[in-house]
């Protein structure tokens, strides 16, 4: 419908990204714990143990910024808005230079594991948090892009009415 009501809620400063990352990965200790039935505390069992270990940051990788966009839960399509919206910020970023990393691990834990973070970061309370993007320049530079397989295409060739 394009109702141009997402909201950009943008971390800029590193050491509020920096705080962010260490308290998402503090509560996670006491969240994830032995609870390793559902693929996400799986995958976040591993991230935490590879913090632990190596000192590595699954969940925002290193990453000095974030966006995250939402949009009111009354626009008739709150997430695909904020999809589309985040599409183009990626895009625009990568023709400034910048790098950027879809970030579903930090949507995940926000959104399910650590609900109290939206309010925390000035989303208001009526609006669905759409997606994240973590993005800052970029540790490494691609000259291509990742090879894919061919698309599944379903061609509708004829038409005939029911």
């Amino acid at each position: 419908m394009n109702a141009q009501q997402v909201l950009f809620t943008v971390v800029a400063d590193k050491e509020v990204t920096r705080a962010i990352r260490e308290e998402i990965y503090e509560r996670l200790e006491g969240i994830v714990g032995n609870d390793q039935e559902s693929y996400m505390m799986r995958f976040l069992g591993r991230a935490l143990k590879v913090r632990r270990e190596k000192g590595e940051d699954t969940i925002l990788r290193h990453a000095p910024h974030l966006i995250i966009a939402s949009a009111p839960e009354t626009v008739p399509t709150p997430v695909q808005d904020c999809l589309i919206a985040l599409t183009t910020f990626d895009l625009m970023a990568q023709a400034m230079g910048l790098g950027t990393v879809w970030n579903g691990i930090f949507h995940w834990v926000t959104k399910d594991l650590l609900p109290d973070f939206k309010a925390r970061m000035g989303i208001p309370d009526d609006h669905v948090q759409g997606f994240a993007l973590a993005f800052g320049k970029p540790a490494v530079r691609y000259y291509r892009t990742v090879q894919r397989g061919p698309a599944a295409v379903n061609p509708v060739t004829g038409w005939r009415r029911s």
